[in-house]
């Protein structure tokens, strides 16, 4: 597999030497570059990618996960954000990311309007329910996370994680009636 990505990567570099101002040879070689886990080396050639079309959503979101990666999460942030101008059409997978870098932030009030939307957009997607149950668990809005954690379980039958975020909510209420239903949910 090494090889592929060397042969890859050189075809790169020749189709650079050819025409400099290639925005996919970057894109291209950013994304091998990531995928042999030398972000910091993807970011800059999706850097150049973007200095050469300032509207390529794709280096942007791409430099967004490199960033993530380098633990650089303003950065990813700010990327994602560019994305999101970019695009005519919410991107589900760019709302997920953000509102994951906003959550790992503790910015749980940011990644909730993240979350909210990402749902909006796939109603059907039981992780997302679940995603939003723990945000909503972690900004301390235990009704709304039972109600998603709770959906989650309807679209996806024998959802253990859910089973298990719910008990903790469940236990978060403090109550005798709370550490019923946490029992009964961990219990599944």
């Amino acid at each position: 597999m090494k090889g592929r990505y060397s042969k890859a990567m050189f075809n790169c570099n020749e189709a650079l030497k050819i025409q400099p101002k290639s925005v996919r040879a970057y894109l291209y070689r950013g994304s091998l570059k990531f995928e042999i886990k030398n972000y910091a080396l993807a970011v800059e050639d999706l850097s150049s990618a973007i200095k050469l079309d300032p509207l390529c959503s794709i280096a942007y979101y791409n430099r967004a996960v490199c960033y993530q990666y380098l633990g650089k999460n303003k950065e990813a942030l700010s990327n994602c954000g560019i994305v999101l101008l970019l695009e005519k059409e919410l991107n589900q997978r760019v709302l997920l990311n953000r509102g994951l870098l906003y959550y790992q932030s503790e910015d749980y009030d940011n990644a909730l309007v993240d979350f909210k939307l990402a749902v909006s957009d796939s109603p059907d997607n039981a992780l997302l329910y679940h995603t939003l149950g723990l945000c909503y668990h972690r900004n301390n809005q235990l009704k709304e996370a039972l109600k998603s954690l709770s959906h989650a379980m309807t679209l996806k039958e024998h959802f253990i994680q859910a089973y298990i975020s719910r008990g903790n909510v469940y236990m978060s209420l403090n109550s005798e009636q709370g550490y019923k239903l946490s029992k009964r949910d961990y219990c599944r």
